[in-house]
């Protein structure tokens, strides 16, 4: 994983400078999409296009404890996600922890379709313009990164599952967190399916996302 120190972009330039000519590593071209991809430049590029099945191969690896595939989806997609958050106030680089969180919980059996837009939704999503309802802060990128994975690193349906059997939250913020971060409801469509307002949608969601967050170390080593 690469170390961030500052700009996002600038992190993703100086990695991908050392990166972008590498061999797509033999494990990788085990995803159909993915076989005829001679370098990690090549897979980019696909990713950066919009290719859905790219963008599932990748996720699915990130998924599976390959971090650098979803740095490459990072990069083929940063210069689109900070784009799409100008006029927004989210900074490009507020973005970052928030972005990694939604690759690695992205259901892809549930939304195949439109990978690159629904990642870039999920994202500007969950960075809410108040801090009071920014699900995660930027540095929660480095404390996943570097806890203990247990195998495979979980999807979003597994880190919820964990976080009940830990006590972390509830079933009712379970359902929530489901509804508004793997299947994508906007929260006005989530109010109406758990009967309630769309404020108390935002709380549970900052407020449970944050607590998952502090305990990342415990969920991924669960």
């Amino acid at each position: 994983m690469t170390t961030w120190t500052g700009s996002t972009g600038a992190d993703l330039a100086r990695w991908w400078a050392g990166g972008a000519d590498a061999e797509l590593p033999p494990a990788w071209r085990g995803h159909p999409a993915l076989a005829a991809r001679r370098t990690v430049s090549e897979a980019e590029e696909a990713a950066r296009t919009g290719s859905d099945a790219v963008l599932a191969a990748l996720l699915r690896l990130l998924q599976d404890g390959e971090q650098q595939a979803g740095l490459v989806v990072m990069k083929a997609l940063w210069t689109r996600l900070a784009r799409a958050a100008r006029g927004r106030s989210a900074r490009a680089d507020e973005l970052a922890a928030p972005f990694w969180l939604v690759m690695a919980a992205y259901p892809l059996d549930r939304r195949p379709a439109r990978i690159a837009a629904n990642l870039v939704w999920d994202t500007l999503k969950a960075a809410r313009t108040d801090p009071r309802e920014r699900p995660v802060a930027p540095e929660t990128m480095d404390s996943l990164a570097t806890a203990p994975a247990a195998d495979p690193v979980p999807t979003g349906d597994r880190v919820l599952a964990r976080a009940q059997r830990l006590g972390l939250i509830d079933g009712r913020a379970a359902r929530i967190l489901s509804s508004v971060y793997l299947d994508g409801m906007p929260g006005r469509v989530a109010a109406v399916r758990h009967v309630t307002t769309e404020t108390a949608i935002r709380w549970r969601c900052s407020s449970s996302v944050r607590r998952l967050a502090a305990n990342a170390e415990r969920l991924l080593a669960a």
